[in-house]
């Protein structure tokens, strides 16, 4: 081999060495435990290890989920301006239909479900109408003032806007979500949880989701205690618009920036579902939404409340806002992981305690911290989380046991921090807003 070469070649392995150490680096400052008090705890991980919660999960029904969006679909249309006298077209017939299922449910569940209209006036495509939301409400048993609301819309729409006549059966957009409202209903309510949980259907979504905006106006007019919000539009099919068949995960949208309430969100939902829903992936992707698009998640987000939206892998548009929104194009085993994470973050957050607040941090030196937070009134130990700005997901969690205040060392700053409570059946709580230790 001639010399230059050689040369070469060597300064190339140096380069990559280099490379490789400073990944190695990095990889290994995000994944270091601080220590704490002295002591450096081993880093925490989830488990699915509620019975309860499982149990809830292995319910959750492909064939139901089926046979409410073969009903849904079945109404031709359920635009927001359609018929609403006849008893087999249009969106009157899917909205009673849709409350006598809840009734029913609730029935089985010895009445626990309160089911209701949650009816306004607006003006949609030119016509003013009574609209209506439909609602289900699951008293929490403890803190019933905490709640906790799951929807999709019950609405379609065709390939016209205002169309309230063509063929729009809405199959996937959004009698998936709708259903899988009705089945988490169906499930949740055989329950008991210490925080309230609202099952919504709303109504006028494809133009200008008049009945979430509505809802969440109101609830805030009223000072509901809402913890979190998801949508679920668009959560049934696994071929993309690319010809991609992907049925590994869900994407879960949430908003700016990075340290939001949204995005805490989000990585409990990933948390929490991950060890319950095995060999499939709840992705966090950093929008709001997908380009140009929205959700009901939307309304929510303006009246200051935390939501994040599920939508499947890959949008397929010629499968939407159009008469080939069919069922026969959907995933019903892929559907009911889906609505499984629902049910995993769902039950998760209505058994846990409140968030801990009053999170303080004061910096005793370098890479040396001390963190403060307020006792939670149920929580037996805390949970601490820390994550790297660039991290999309937690990179190390660690068991604080019951203090509520720690002393961190060799901390490899900056760093964004929370606290979770967790009960003693080892149910974990949203995690606080992130401090930034700098």
């Amino acid at each position: 081999m001639p010399s230059s070469f050689s040369q070469a070649a060597s300064k190339l392995d140096a380069v990559a060495f280099f490379v490789i150490f400073a990944a190695f680096i990095a990889c290994d400052e995000k994944s270091r435990v601080p220590v704490v008090d002295d002591f450096k705890p081993p880093p925490a991980t989830l488990s699915a290890d509620n019975a309860e919660i499982q149990r809830l999960l292995d319910a959750i029904s492909a064939d139901s989920l089926r046979s409410y969006v073969a009903s849904l679909a079945g109404f031709e249309t359920r635009h927001s301006i359609s018929d609403t006298v006849s008893s087999a077209k249009g969106i009157g017939a899917a909205r009673r239909w849709l409350r006598q299922k809840l009734q029913n449910f609730s029935r089985a569940s010895g009445g626990r479900l309160q089911v209701y209209y949650d009816d306004f006036t607006t003006t949609i495509c030119g016509v003013t109408a009574l609209q209506r939301n439909v609602v289900a409400r699951l008293p929490g048993t403890v803190s019933p003032e905490r709640q906790i609301l799951v929807s999709g819309h019950y609405d379609s729409r065709t390939t016209e806007r205002c169309d309230g006549q063509g063929f729009a059966p809405g199959a996937n957009d959004d009698a998936s979500g709708t259903a899988g409202v009705l089945e988490l209903a169906r499930v949740l309510s055989r329950h008991q949880f210490e925080a309230t949980i609202l099952f919504v259907a709303f109504t006028g979504e494809e133009q200008g989701l008049f009945g979430s905006r509505h809802y969440a106006a109101a609830a805030r007019q009223r000072g509901d205690n809402l913890i979190a919000m998801a949508t679920n539009d668009i959560i049934g099919n696994i071929c993309g618009g690319s010809g991609t068949i992907d049925s590994t995960g869900v994407r879960c949208f949430s908003d700016d920036p990075m340290s939001s309430p949204h995005r805490q969100l989000a990585r409990y939902v990933k948390l929490q579902a991950g060890p319950y829903v095995t060999n499939f992936t709840v992705r966090l992707i950093l929008a709001r939404d997908r380009p140009g698009r929205g959700g009901d998640h939307f309304a929510f987000n303006e009246q200051g409340y935390t939501a994040v939206r599920f939508t499947e892998p890959e949008d397929n548009l010629d499968q939407q806002h159009n008469p080939n929104d069919l069922i026969r194009f959907m995933s019903f085993s892929y559907h009911r992981k889906v609505v499984q994470v629902n049910a995993a973050f769902i039950a998760s957050l209505a058994l846990a305690p409140a968030t801990p607040n009053g999170v303080t941090s004061e910096k005793l030196g370098v890479g040396r911290y001390r963190l403060r937070w307020n006792q939670s009134t149920d929580g037996a130990k805390y949970l601490v989380a820390l994550r790297q700005s660039a991290s999309v997901s937690y990179d190390i969690l660690f068991d604080a046991g019951s203090k509520t205040e720690v002393t961190l060392s060799d901390v490899a700053a900056p760093v964004y921090v929370s606290v979770a409570a967790v009960d003693a059946q080892q149910n974990e709580s949203l995690f606080s807003a992130e401090t930034l230790l700098e």
